[in-house]
């Protein structure tokens, strides 16, 4: 069954606790956009990674607690309500799920950075087709954050086109410096693990904006078209098929 997205966000914006855990959810976008931007100001500089580390963590800290209390508010909106939406708890569990783990991603390439302390100029921005890459993946945040929040649906397919893309490129630069023979391993490893993690932010944000588009069952299966537009039912492959780490 198809569910209308927009009902759902009325609903959450109808309800003082739901209102809440919709603005908590936004939040955590706008943390993950700040922890994104932290890292990208420590490429191209001379600032130490290590200076901006216990902001970054800090800020991964409260993403996490928000998550939680996120999953807290909507067991307790399921369990006192008779007639819950259970759909919405389902969403909003899913795509708060995804923005965790955005954050997750993000201090991933922290700690490439920090590895590299002292050569990371020579290593990643010199590497401009990865520099080009991970500035494509800033203005995503904002995209998703509003798509969302204003199920603008139009947006949404052109936000999630635009972290499909993104991520086929990420997944393409891993393997061209996979394959540069002139590149130590150290520098090979940094370089593909940068692309990596740009792709795997690039699809969680992307399957956010999938709540806008798809029925809550097919989620995270934009890259397939639902049975009901389609002669046959397509084989389930996954926006984030990748099995997380």
């Amino acid at each position: 069954m198809r569910t209308m997205f927009r009902q759902i966000l009325q609903l959450f914006k109808g309800t003082d606790p739901l209102r809440e855990t919709l603005e908590m959810f936004a939040s955590m976008i706008d943390d993950g956009e700040w922890m994104y931007q932290k890292v990208l100001d420590i490429h191209g500089s001379e600032l130490l990674p290590s200076s901006i580390e216990a902001e970054l963590f800090a800020r991964d800290r409260q993403i996490n607690a928000k998550e939680r209390e996120i999953r807290r508010r909507l067991v307790e909106y399921l369990s006192i309500n008779e007639k819950p939406d259970v759909s919405s708890c389902l969403i909003l569990m899913s795509v708060s799920k995804d923005a965790e783990r955005v954050g997750d991603y993000i201090k991933n390439m922290y700690d490439i950075c920090l590895e590299m302390e002292g050569v990371k100029r020579e290593v990643l921005d010199l590497d401009e087709k990865g520099r080009a890459l991970r500035l494509r993946c800033l203005p995503l945040f904002q995209s998703v954050r509003q798509a969302f929040m204003t199920s603008d649906r139009a947006l949404a397919e052109t936000t999630l086109e635009v972290a499909m893309n993104l991520s086929r490129d990420a997944e393409i630069h891993v393997w061209t410096v996979a394959a540069r023979d002139e590149l130590s391993s150290k520098e090979a490893v940094a370089r593909a693990l940068s692309a990596r993690h740009v792709k795997r932010i690039a699809r969680h944000l992307g399957n956010i904006v999938t709540a806008v588009i798809q029925p809550v069952d097919w989620m995270n299966y934009s890259d397939e078209p639902h049975p009901q537009d389609a002669e046959m039912p397509p084989k389930r492959q996954g926006l984030d098929e990748e099995e997380e780490e």
